[in-house]
């Protein structure tokens, strides 16, 4: 009906509606963006609160979930709206020890918590195989096979961990190479980016001979100072690319393809360390800056072009690792110094660039390259790439063993002869069994064992511990 000047009341209640239905829709809007904002209104007192959303997951079984010692009756994979302030999450399951972490929520905050590792109240632990001597051991990057050998010995013991029941089987070098190396003795073994090759260092008078291994052929394994027709003091994979390897000579810096035929050439002179993966290769060289000698670190690209990095660093030991984490690639060096990480190597933006004060450390990434460990003795430093934050800790104890990454999110160290596991932030410690410093911890690809070396009378013995409980 058309309004005319004639019917002001009927006007009125028009705009009046009209005002209604924009202020209903304006404060729905508000609503609603508070609420996908984590905002919510309190029942008891009428006040708009925040919120916010955490997700807990738990392995190797679901857990039943308490905040601030509440049992909410909710279980790991659940949905938890916490108001902002600190929180306690604790999560219990029959056979399990508890776990526990305390946290802030601020603001709209999502805590995802996908990293829960429940450790059995009991552990069980089975012998594996005795060594007469420590072992030189090395696990193959997918964590399904563990390969040992004694140091005075030829003979290799390959291991299949990943299944229920381990499998163990011998390999022998051939009797040309062994003959070959005489008194060597094995000092280090190396799996390649697959589980099929491996990499033997024999030493021997401060000199280093290098095996390569087939496992799925050993008669074509060679030694490969002899092959390559080059003396190498230092052999690393590529551990992108089994069939390509780097080896230093001296200080020549040489690419190694397997494929037949062999075939080497000179990637760079003047190398004091080197580390390589698919993307790009990382150096330090000795290089001469305004008429003097400095050392430098560098990478070279898929063209052989080197671009150096850093300004001038401190003689010195040098360790170098590499980590790639959602398509940003890292790259850290540890020197007499402290720590640099240089990240978003390969991307349109400018490379960032991190210092932290921990000298000489020993460097690690995680599987996923999400963290980054630095440990100068029980002093560690954790590096997060997700969330750019930084866990600082201490490990209580003397650390006996290298630590390891067990997963993406736990670490693994023997601290005064006890095999612990420990999360990338330092919290919940968990010791799991006696254990020797031969071997740094390990687990297997469905972290449902742990390895470990015991030594009980002068003798060495593989543990298999159940992170399962079983009954």
């Amino acid at each position: 009906m058309h309004l005319s000047p004639k019917h002001p009341r009927a006007r009125a209640q028009r705009m009046f509606s009209y005002v209604l239905i924009v202020i209903f829709v304006a404060v729905g809007t508000f609503l609603l963006t508070r609420y996908t904002q984590g905002f919510e209104l309190d029942p008891g007192t009428g006040s708009l609160i925040q919120n916010g959303l955490v997700l807990v997951e738990s392995e190797p079984v679901e857990s039943s979930v308490f905040v601030d010692d509440r049992d909410i009756g909710e279980l790991t994979s659940s949905r938890i709206t916490l108001p902002v302030g600190n929180h306690t999450i604790k999560l219990r399951a029959n056979g399990y020890r508890e776990w526990s972490k305390s946290f802030q929520i601020i603001g709209s905050d999502l805590v995802w918590m996908n990293y829960p590792l429940l450790i059995p109240e009991k552990i069980s632990t089975n012998s594996v195989a005795v060594f007469g001597t420590q072992p030189i051991t090395a696990f193959s990057r997918n964590r399904k096979i563990l390969a040992t050998g004694q140091p005075s010995s030829k003979i290799l013991s390959i291991f299949n961990v990943n299944g229920s029941v381990v499998s163990e089987s011998e390999l022998n070098l051939p009797e040309a190479i062994s003959n070959e190396l005489g008194a060597a003795t094995l000092t280090e073994l190396t799996f390649a980016a697959d589980d099929q090759f491996i990499l033997a260092q024999f030493s021997q008078d401060s000199a280093n001979t290098y095996v390569f291994i087939n496992r799925e052929d050993v008669g074509s394994s060679f030694i490969m100072d002899k092959s390559y027709g080059i003396d190498f003091n230092k052999v690393q994979f590529d551990s992108g690319d089994a069939d390509q390897m780097y080896a230093l000579a001296d200080s020549s810096l040489y690419r190694l393809k397997r494929t037949n035929p062999l075939s080497s050439n000179l990637v760079a002179e003047n190398v004091l360390a080197f580390r390589s993966d698919a993307k790009f290769l990382s150096i330090v060289q000795k290089t001469n800056q305004n008429g003097r000698e400095v050392n430098k670190f560098g990478i070279i690209d898929n063209r052989d072009s080197l671009t150096f990095l850093s300004s001038a660093l401190s003689d010195g030991e040098y360790t170098i690792v590499h980590g790639s984490y959602d398509g940003d690639e890292s790259v850290a060096i540890s020197t007499s110094d402290g720590t640099i990480v240089f990240s978003n190597i390969g991307r349109t933006q400018q490379i960032k660039t991190k210092r932290v004060k921990v000298i000489n450390s020993k460097l690690s990434f995680s599987g996923n390259g999400r963290f980054l460990l630095i440990r100068d003795g029980e002093n560690c430093e954790v590096l997060d790439f997700e969330f750019n934050k930084r866990y600082s800790f201490k490990l209580s104890g003397t650390v006996q063993s290298e630590t390891r990454w067990v997963d993406d999110s736990h670490i693994s160290v023997v601290v005064d002869g006890m095999a612990k596991i420990i999360e990338f932030d330092g919290a919940n410690s968990q010791n799991i069994i006696v254990a020797d410093k031969a071997m740094a911890p390990f687990s297997n690809a469905k972290t449902d064992a742990f390895f470990t070396i015991g030594l009980a009378k002068e003798r060495y013995t593989l543990q298999q511990s159940s992170l399962v409980n079983d009954k």
